[in-house]
């Protein structure tokens, strides 16, 4: 059966072999990571060291995977196997005797998210130009590249099985090699820099120094035989020092502006009431914990059945996103600073594409709730308009007040309809313009709108479930979310609209 992988995670490999405080050290540092999009797997050489016992145990309480090997197998090997037990997209090979900046996962994954043709991962070592930890992204695609072992991260997908000829040294080279060779690029950052304290971890046997040119010998044989061509390590001062060239760019990716903006309803109004077509597509936590995918029993807050495949356009949108008055992103920054995982995965989203920025006022729920002059101003100005309302079929009911097409949808998991709802749609701007499509559509939604955000003739707005208040009936009430006081009060204030 094939193996399921888990997109967008790093594996990480970290061997030991009576180090145990290299060890330690090492790991620790990668549990401080802002980024937690990891797994480590430690594998240890059948280890004598006082406590390894104890620690390795430890360590499984804590989620690492931990492999007891009962010899100490040949490295270039536990390469190999690694690939086997990890279903990690992408995967790292790591000295245990090397201390990682916070940011080492997060500039790495950031790095191959944006960087389609890049291969490898490596990050600077050891240099005193570039020892301090940035909170930008900095990189550089190496030309030529240059192979470095160890400490680096492959695609999962381009990690070659190592030859067994070759016993301990080599094996890197080789990855390098093949992977450069079929056209794919090796990137280093240096935003977030290694320290490598130079142990012995690699061998136990005493002529380390013979051990290592016989294997770059047989290393030299294979890639003859396999024509590869060989580009080997830079070195500038100290043990493995990358540095970067003057004449090589660095890429540095920043924030360009803050994630929230605010602007007042009547900037939103005015453009309604004088056909300024836009936009208006809302994120809440809703839609947020969905993109990360962390969802209790596979539903979504709304009771519809979450699909990954949703989630998955869901981020697309934000990834591909180009700020414009034309199309507005709404979110609200309570979900950003209430819930870590929320925060990381949108300054993730925000570090990849710098023009994602959201409206911090859902001007259509805000003006209901808390000033509902202006809600009825909105109304009486939407009658106006040739108004589209996508939503269940109870939405019929709202002829009652506006004349409208009605695009009728399930009342739960219309993602299964997208498709649909976007030919009607189509549909329906091949005849006329100025249309003004209200969408109480769920989570696909945003989507939909997505899928029109180059089209300047017609209005899409994000309605979601503020149609709630006008009804009573009990099938719109597995999303009704209101204690029954407030509930009450807008039944009072709307009761003109009640049906």
């Amino acid at each position: 059966m094939n193996k399921i992988i888990e997109d967008n995670i790093v594996g990480i490999m970290i061997v030991n072999l009576n180090q145990l405080q290299l060890t330690k050290n090492c790991i620790y540092t990668l549990q401080e990571q802002i980024n937690q999009k990891f797994k480590i797997y430690l594998f240890d050489q059948n280890s004598n060291e006082n406590g390894t016992i104890e620690y390795l145990k430890e360590c499984e309480n804590k989620n690492i995977n931990v492999i007891r090997n009962n010899e100490n197998v040949p490295l270039n090997h536990l390469w190999n196997n690694f690939k086997n037990v990890c279903n990690c997209e992408y995967l790292c090979f790591l000295n245990n005797d090397t201390e990682l900046s916070n940011m080492f996962v997060d500039d790495t994954l950031n790095i191959f998210n944006l960087e389609i043709n890049v291969g490898i991962v490596i990050h600077v070592t050891n240099n005193p130009k570039y020892l301090e930890t940035k909170n930008k992204l900095e990189y550089q695609i190496l030309n030529p590249p240059f192979y470095q072992g160890w400490d680096f991260t492959i695609k999962r997908i381009l990690m070659p099985e190592i030859p067994k000829e070759i016993l301990i040294f080599g094996g890197d080279d080789y990855i390098f090699a093949k992977v450069v060779n079929i056209g794919y690029n090796v990137a280093l950052a240096y935003s977030s820099p290694i320290i490598h304290y130079g142990s012995k971890t690699r061998a136990t046997i005493s002529d380390i120094n013979k051990i290592h040119i016989n294997d770059a010998k047989t290393c030299q044989e294979i890639f003859k035989k396999e024509n590869l061509k060989g580009i080997f390590s830079i070195f500038d001062v100290g043990l493995c020092e990358r540095t970067p060239k003057p004449n090589m760019k660095i890429i540095q990716l920043s924030i360009k502006s803050e994630l929230f903006y605010k602007k007042d309803f009547e900037f939103y109004f005015n453009k309604i009431k004088n056909d300024e077509h836009f936009k208006y597509s809302r994120y809440n936590d809703g839609e947020l914990i969905a993109i990360i995918g962390k969802t209790p029993n596979d539903a979504n807050c709304d009771g519809h059945q979450y699909f990954p495949e949703m989630s998955v356009e869901l981020k697309n949108c934000l990834l591909n996103y180009k700020a414009s008055e034309e199309y507005v992103l709404e979110s609200f920054d309570y979900w950003y600073n209430l819930y870590p995982h929320i925060k990381n995965s949108l300054d993730e989203l925000k570090l990849i594409n710098p023009e994602l920025t959201f409206l911090h006022t859902d001007f259509i729920r805000i003006s209901h709730e808390q000033n509902p002059e202006q809600f009825f101003q909105l109304l009486d100005e939407l009658k106006t308009k040739n108004l589209v309302i996508i939503g269940p079929q109870y939405l019929s009911k709202l002829s009652k007040f506006f004349n409208f097409t009605h695009i009728e949808i399930p009342i739960k998991n219309c993602y299964l309809v997208k498709n649909e709802i976007i030919k009607r749609i189509n549909d329906i701007n091949k005849t006329s313009d100025n249309n003004y499509y209200l969408f109480s559509a769920s989570m696909p939604t945003k989507i939909i709108i997505d899928a029109f955000k180059d089209d300047s003739k017609n209005t899409y707005l994000d309605w979601g479930s503020v149609w709630d208040t006008f009804f009573v009936s009990p099938e719109y009430n597995f999303i009704r979310k209101r204690s029954t006081s407030t509930d009450n009060k807008f039944k009072e204030i709307y009761k003109n609209y009640l049906i």
